[in-house]
């Protein structure tokens, strides 16, 4: 996954390198060569020719003295630069192209599932779980964290370097490593077959092992065996496994091998993922546009935007309402129906991209 490199290009008249070549080869110059001179400055050296009698006007190349003295000069000038501005630049381009693959993904999965297990953690025994020290479990964030980002990212490559992926992305989301050329996507593929395999590993030792498992089985069906494509339902209950195998692994991750679920955690985390499997779509009312050049039977796609926006707007009321009563939440009970009203509003009666798309779909069909 190496940063490309600039195309050498040949020398301009005046000898100078083009701008082409790193700066770090600017410094050596085919005018250092000692000795050689141009008497025709509108020949390039490679088409230049030695000097003869018959011939007083043109040019001569170095000859091949002239040629090692040079080479072992330029060699000195540049015996470290290339190697530790290589280094570092390429280091920095790796892990900014892996960051793209997760960004838009941190505060869907990363922010929101660290946060499930580490406050599930701190309130463990509403659920019958013998609770861990506050100290012990804020330790154990950093890991929490990179339990959900390590598992993350071979499930975003792979579903980035699909074919109709990169077509769907260079319209939504054309700063993606491969719509914009970052990474090829043989090597994307390698990147996943390497990074599954450390996920399993990582989860064996910081626990999550079986939601890690879990994960690899689920992104497969998801987007290897078009579980993605096929149908809007499939692909709303695989998201509500896969959000699941998210939440249940960071908390895990968050008690490390003292975790052991209970049956009132197994209800909770069921209720979570029919929350999950009515209301995911949300996220996919923005990507509509994309979604119909892949083809993909999303439920806006489906039933359209304004019949979504309305499973939408039910769902979030009902469930701001029935989780709080299930889980117990006390005074503070009042708190999750407000934000679910505030979602239902903004859900139905903010529109941009989706009315506009959906517009234009109506307009198509006409014609």
């Amino acid at each position: 996954m190496a940063r490309p490199t600039a195309v050498k290009s040949d020398l301009l008249v005046d000898g100078s390198i083009t701008s082409l070549h790193p700066p770090w080869e600017q410094e050596a110059r085919w005018t250092d060569i000692p000795q050689v001179e141009t008497t025709s400055p509108t020949r390039l050296p490679s088409q230049q020719r030695r000097s003869t009698p018959g011939n007083p006007l043109s040019s001569r190349l170095p000859t091949p003295k002239e040629r090692i003295a040079f080479k072992t000069q330029t060699s000195r000038q540049r015996a470290f630069k290339p190697v530790t501005a290589t280094f570092f630049g390429d280091l920095r381009y790796n892990l900014y192209t892996i960051w793209l693959f997760t960004f838009s993904d941190l505060k869907t999965i990363v922010g929101p599932k660290t946060a499930f297990g580490i406050v599930h953690a701190i309130y463990a025994s509403e659920f019958g779980i013998p609770s861990l020290p506050l100290s012990s479990i804020a330790s154990r964030i950093p890991v929490v964290l990179f339990w959900c980002w390590i598992n993350l990212l071979p499930f975003a490559i792979n579903n980035q370097r699909q074919d109709e992926a990169i077509v769907e992305d260079k319209l939504n989301k054309p700063w993606r490593p491969l719509p914009s050329a970052r990474l090829s996507q043989r090597k994307a593929k390698l990147l996943v077959f390497s990074l599954y395999p450390t996920a399993i590993l990582a989860s064996s030792w910081i626990g999550g092992f079986y939601q890690s498992l879990a994960l690899v089985v689920l992104g497969s069906l998801y987007n290897d065996w078009g579980g993605a494509e096929v149908n809007c339902m499939i692909r709303n209950l695989l998201n509500g496994a896969g959000y699941i195998s998210f939440a249940s692994g960071a908390l895990s991750a968050a008690f490390g091998s003292q975790f052991t679920p209970t049956l009132a955690l197994i209800k909770w985390l069921a209720v979570i993922f029919v929350v999950v499997a009515t209301s995911v779509h949300s996220q996919d009312m923005y990507d509509q546009e994309g979604d119909s050049l892949r083809h993909r039977k999303t439920v806006p796609i489906v039933i359209g935007d304004a019949r979504s926006r309305w499973t939408i707007a039910a769902a979030v009321g009902f469930w701001s309402v029935f989780c709080p009563w299930y889980i117990g939440t006390g005074n503070v009970y009042i708190v999750p129906p407000i934000l679910g009203a505030i979602v239902m509003y903004r859900t139905l009666t903010k529109r941009t991209n989706s009315l506009a798309f959906e517009e234009t779909a109506r307009e198509e069909d006409k014609v």
